[in-house]
């Protein structure tokens, strides 16, 4: 796919917030917001102050009580001998673990966003720089599990060594918007094989990210692909309009996590696309975008 194909401004001239149902070839109806007009712009921006607010307040009071409930874990050594409980312990802290770094990703995110007045998904809201991509995909993937378990949907991982240890940035948002994603198709295909009684079973599916890489020219390329068995991409005379603000065929969809990540390859200097696999059902997504720096590792 050409980077002609994701460009898209995705700003209608409508002056309307209002949903703008359209049918699909396959007969699926889908809705799609169409963009706030120029006078609605300014209570719109008051709307989004508030709510960033209130999300500091709730992500900073989630990590502090994330951090509490760490603290206060019994020890292991409280109770020797005790194999099962040092295990089950051991479990519970990397819970833990997993939704604190989840916070931290999300307060940071909110937080330099409205101190600088960068719009969410710009690079420049990348978070710590030492974290690296094989980090950022690992954690993303454990945050989706819990979900995906309940699902019945597995998962897989796989980073490419020369991949891994660079810098993550601000693509760890891209990373939990496919992911979520992937796992929505799966959901919806599992439901609907299900409606049909085609299934009568729990439902499985098969959710795998990776992180590849690739060189052309002299120039190196990191591959993210996020691959599912679920009902494949929309069919669209514009592939490219699955990335513009305010499409979703989910309902109760708002059509911003696929615009947003549309939003950060793109600043990355990459492209990014949604189409079906060609090796069996699903879809996949796959951003390609300039390797970044390798991440140096503190030595202590």
């Amino acid at each position: 796919m050409n980077d002609a194909m994701t460009h898209h401004d995705g700003i209608g001239n409508e002056g309307s917030a209002a949903r703008d149902p359209q049918k699909t070839r396959s007969g699926v109806v889908r809705t799609r917001r169409r963009a706030v007009g120029a006078d609605q712009a300014g209570s719109s921006s008051d709307r989004l102050t508030a709510v960033v607010h209130e999300l500091r307040n709730l992500v900073d009071g989630s990590l502090r009580w994330v951090t509490i409930a760490a603290r206060d874990l019994p020890k292991a050594s409280e109770h020797p001998g005790d194999e099962s409980l040092e295990s089950e312990l051991e479990r519970t802290r990397r819970q833990l673990e997993t939704v604190r770094m989840a916070l931290v990703q999300m307060n940071e995110i909110v937080r330099t966003s409205a101190g600088s007045g960068l719009s969410i998904g710009s690079p420049a809201l990348g978070g710590s720089a030492r974290v690296t991509l094989g980090e950022a995909l690992d954690h993303a993937v454990d945050v989706v599990r819990p979900r995906a378990s309940s699902l019945g949907i597995e998962l897989s991982l796989t980073i490419d060594e020369r991949a891994g240890p660079r810098s993550a940035g601000p693509t760890y948002t891209v990373m939990l918007n496919a992911l979520h994603n992937a796992i929505d198709a799966v959901e919806t295909r599992i439901a609907r094989a299900r409606a049909s009684k085609a299934s009568a079973g729990p439902g499985r599916g098969l959710v795998s990210a990776r992180l590849g890489w690739i060189e052309r020219g002299g120039i190196a390329r990191v591959v993210l692909e996020v691959l599912d068995d679920g009902i494949g991409a929309p069919e669209l005379d514009d592939p490219g309009e699955v990335f513009d603000p305010g499409f979703s065929e989910r309902e109760g969809g708002h059509g911003i996590g696929l615009a947003l990540c549309r939003q950060i390859v793109i600043e990355l200097g990459g492209r990014i696309e949604l189409t079906n696999r060609t090796d069996g059902p699903g879809a996949v997504l796959r951003a390609v975008f300039p390797a970044p720096a390798v991440v140096e590792m503190d030595q202590n």
